[in-house]
């Protein structure tokens, strides 16, 4: 072997040493990076043990189901009577400000909800429709109005027939 291949051998010598250095740090930093990548993937999967768990616990709740169904099975008497109570406390209501104020401001149903409901209250003989040109209003209907009279005035009675007995005299 001359000098020449001598040299050449000595400098691609060099170069495998510092590519086998460049690899040595290569790998290392990739195992590094692969015990913090694991590291990770237990943590999260610990928080999502945990969050599962806390979730499960709150998934069930039967007294908050019970709720639900109940109020559920019960809605529809719920917005009917709200219906009424409006009604109760105004004479008149034109039907588009009723439903504004069920449907948009309390949201207790949707707006086919409220038309149905009001169609079965007036099926109820509990409404009444009257039409004013393109307008419609709604009023509660005279018996329905006569049994609430009836109760109040029971009521009343019953207030007055207290007060006789326990001598508190209104005035």
């Amino acid at each position: 072997m001359d000098d020449f291949e001598k040299e050449l051998l000595l400098r691609e010598i060099e170069e495998l040493k510092k590519s086998n250095e460049r690899l040595e740090k290569a790998f290392i930093a990739m195992s590094k990076m692969l015990e913090l990548q694991l590291e990770l993937n237990l943590n999260s999967k610990n928080i999502v043990s945990k969050n599962n768990d806390s979730y499960s616990s709150l998934k069930y709740d039967p007294l908050k189901l019970e709720f639900e169904r109940h109020l559920k099975k019960n809605k529809s008497k719920i917005v009917k009577n709200k219906i009424l109570e409006v009604l109760e406390s105004k004479d008149v209501v034109e039907l588009s400000e009723l439903k504004f104020f069920i449907v948009d401001q309390l949201k207790y149903t949707s707006k086919p909800s409220f038309y149905r409901y009001v169609k079965e209250l007036e099926l109820e003989k509990s409404i009444l429709k009257e039409f004013l040109g393109s307008k419609t209003f709604i009023r509660l209907h005279k018996s329905i109005v006569k049994n609430r009279i009836r109760k109040w005035v029971f009521f009343k009675r019953k207030i007055v027939f207290f007060c006789f007995f326990t001598k508190i005299f209104f005035f």
